[in-house]
């Protein structure tokens, strides 16, 4: 069941209506915010550089790069580690093993594949040649060959010459080098558009033929929100018999096959820590499936706290601000709530 209209940026409210009932959804675009104290300080201690310019969505970025360095290992790195026999060691990071299972990739013995492959482009494959080195052996041999069907194709279609002779690899950079020449550029980009326009065209057709236009509707108005990252909304959502409300971001939306198809939507909740009575931490790391049709409400947040999987510190005047809005939400749940 899908529960309100097309979400437009420029509007600032838009009333969304349902077969049931009336929602409200507040659409708020804010100027980039300065990074915080907090963020600064975090910055310094991970050894970031940090501009002038730079803004809070930009160091949150940075600050997650630096994070992900220092993680520790995953579950199926341990186990392609135990495959490649690497030994891993106490301390071990997440990048550190990666660059161990890279090294040990491209050190060990071809595959099947590859050997057939060298065969058929007539690369000699001496005895202590490993996986990594026949791999760009084989990509040099795939380049010297004569142009694809689809690169002769698309010069064709662009009115750009070939060659006699012209390899893939030439062929690649002549196309390359033409996407950015003024006389062909408009060109390509014409027939980009256009090939999008029929893909997409096709595949809506497709999707529309199996699911339905309400659905798809639906699920396209889903899937837009859901690909504006660090937004943040407020839901009065249905879980079994209890109304739930929660602050979420989206992180994406899919339609779910079976009896009666439905959309599901990924996202993900905070978990809030007190430092101290003016200064809040909010963690975005648990995350949640969500049902579309089983949303009540959905409001869109004016205050950002803070941005994906990253700690960051929320000042006491945000931090009212998200608590108003749960209050509001949460009084707003009450009329769904059977007790």
């Amino acid at each position: 069941m899908g529960i309100f209209d097309f979400l437009y940026k420029k509007k600032a409210v838009e009333n969304v209506v349902s077969s049931q009932y009336q929602l409200k959804v507040s659409v708020v675009v804010s100027e980039p915010d300065k990074p915080t104290d907090k963020q600064l300080a975090y910055a310094r201690d991970l050894s970031i550089k940090i501009l002038p310019s730079m803004t809070r969505e930009q160091l949150s970025h940075l600050i997650s790069d630096a994070v992900e360095r220092k993680k520790p290992p995953a579950e199926w790195q341990i186990k392609s580690a135990s495959k490649l026999g690497i030994k891993i060691v106490p301390g071990m990071t997440c990048t550190q093993l990666t660059e161990l299972i890279n090294k040990a990739e491209f050190d060990r013995p071809p595959t099947h594949q590859q050997l057939k492959k060298a065969k058929t482009f007539g690369v000699n494959v001496s005895p202590d040649l490993t996986y990594g080195q026949l791999g760009e052996l084989l990509d040099q041999a795939i380049l010297k060959q004569p142009p694809t069907s689809d690169q002769v194709e698309l010069c064709d279609k662009v009115g750009l010459p070939l060659p006699s002779g012209t390899t893939r690899g030439q062929a690649e950079t002549i196309i390359s080098e033409a996407k950015n020449n003024p006389k062909y550029a408009s060109k390509f980009w014409q027939l980009d558009e256009e090939l999008q326009k029929e893909s997409a065209a096709e595949e809506d057709r497709e999707q529309r033929e199996k699911y339905g236009d309400k659905l798809m509707e639906d699920f396209y108005r889903w899937e837009e929100i859901s690909s504006e990252c660090y937004d943040q909304y407020v839901l009065v959502f249905r879980r079994g018999k209890n109304i739930v409300v929660e602050v979420v971001e989206f992180d994406s939306a899919e339609i779910i096959d079976g009896a009666k198809p439905y959309i599901n939507l990924s996202a993900r909740v905070p978990e809030k820590e007190k430092l101290d009575r003016n200064c809040y931490v909010f963690s975005w790391e648990k995350e949640v499936e969500i049902r579309a049709g089983n949303i009540l409400h959905i409001q869109k947040l004016k205050t950002n706290f803070s941005d994906c999987s990253i700690e960051e510190s929320v000042d006491s005047e945000d931090y009212t601000a998200y608590k108003k809005v749960l209050e509001k939400a949460t009084e707003f749940a009450k009329r769904f709530d059977p007790a």
